[in-house]
């Protein structure tokens, strides 16, 4: 119990500086022009190559996090994108690149994060790394769906983790876009089976169609809990209710 307690109130001191690190950076950018949000970028990408014989987790987290406030990858996050013409070819070394579907703007795939949780994944930023695994070796903007068994795995282990806003967004989408291929194999169409085709199972399908349809709802209410002003997750929400919806959340061509 001790021990269990202890291992707690760190992980909650670790979120707390970290926490205190990011609000000290957003407070010097949030004001800024694109130009200087892409000297910023330049800064994060001088301290991480300047450390990459011997990558610090604790820095690598913190980096993480800054590349996610200099270049969101969700609109609800409220912040503005970075443009394209800030790109440098050797930022790919640190997950930034040009977005796969809106070339005129940067996105960042989560390698540093990545990179913290391949050098120790039980270490006490745990609670920020473990994220990585949801997606995988693939990167979070790139066009393949997340791993549900990490995503679920991520929410057991920190129910209230730094991601859970984004793990619990990974699910309702994932269980969203697997109903509509369902609902189109009921109907004797391929859709997006390279992507969803193994998570089909002998069942028969409106069994199959009724669970992915259930565990989505399921997701987007506890997500709706941590973002409830969000009106495009409560359009999606009442959509798959209906069970009206054809969005493209993962897999595209």
């Amino acid at each position: 119990m001790i021990l269990s307690a202890a291992r707690t109130q760190m992980k909650t001191w670790t979120r707390v500086v970290v926490g205190a690190l990011l609000w000290s950076f957003l407070g010097a950018w949030q004001s800024y022009s694109q130009d200087a949000m892409g000297e910023a970028l330049q800064r994060i990408y001088n301290e991480y190559s300047s450390q990459q014989s011997r990558p610090d987790i604790s820095r690598l987290v913190v980096l993480d996090q800054q590349l996610r406030d200099l270049v969101p990858y969700h609109a609800w996050q409220g912040r503005p994108w970075l443009e394209a013409r800030y790109y440098r070819p050797e930022y790919e070394s640190m997950g930034v690149s040009t977005a796969l579907f809106e070339p005129d703007f940067l996105t960042y795939s989560g390698k540093l994060l990545a990179e913290a949780h391949a050098r120790d994944p039980n270490s006490a930023y745990r609670s920020y790394t473990l994220y990585s695994t949801v997606f995988g070796d693939v990167g979070e903007p790139a066009n393949g769906a997340p791993s549900p068994t990490a995503a679920e795995a991520y929410l057991r282990e920190f129910p209230a983790g730094p991601f859970g806003v984004h793990a619990a967004m990974a699910l309702a989408h994932f269980y969203h876009e697997l109903f509509q291929v369902i609902q189109a194999a009921a109907q004797g169409m391929d859709y997006k089976n390279h992507c969803y085709g193994k998570y089909l199972d002998a069942t028969p399908l409106p069994e199959q169609q009724k669970r992915a349809q259930e565990t989505a709802i399921r997701y987007y209410e506890r997500l709706l809990e941590l973002l409830p002003q969000n009106d495009s997750e409560k359009q999606h929400l009442a959509d798959l209710r209906r069970g009206s919806s054809y969005y493209g959340f993962y897999c595209g061509d």
